[in-house]
């Protein structure tokens, strides 16, 4: 296939499925894309898994490690785009130890931490 300089798959791939991450590598090629962002990450780690825990460090260590090198191993560097905690303080500038879920902050090499600046206020569509 011909070079993209956007390719949208609308279908999140299930980390934890071997058949999956071959899928993903092979439109990684297919496409000869560069980067490949999933989003929302936490859609894609245990779907249908049901014996993985997103508070298990152990349990989330080996998908994310699979995932990534399912990317890089297709030519593409993985961006996984991940959410807070709730319980974050709105005038506080986002820490890793604030990503959801365990091993996410330890398995993270390089990351960019984004919030709002100001309080978001209902109905001013601000």
């Amino acid at each position: 296939m011909e070079n993209v300089w956007v390719y949208w798959g609308f279908r999140l791939p299930r980390l934890s499925h071997f058949e999956d991450l071959a899928e993903l590598r092979q439109v990684i090629a297919d496409h000869a894309l560069e980067v490949v962002f999933l989003d929302p990450l936490y859609l894609c780690l245990l779907a249908e898994n049901t014996t993985a825990q997103a508070s298990n460090l152990y349990d989330m260590g080996p998908l994310l490690s699979e995932a990534a090198q399912a990317c890089l191993d297709a030519g593409a560097t993985p961006i996984l785009v991940h959410h807070t905690k709730k319980q974050v303080q709105s005038n506080n500038e986002p820490e890793l130890d604030d990503l959801a879920f365990s091993g996410v902050q330890e398995f993270a090499r390089q990351w960019v931490l984004l919030k709002r600046r100001e309080a978001y206020e209902p109905g001013s569509g601000n």
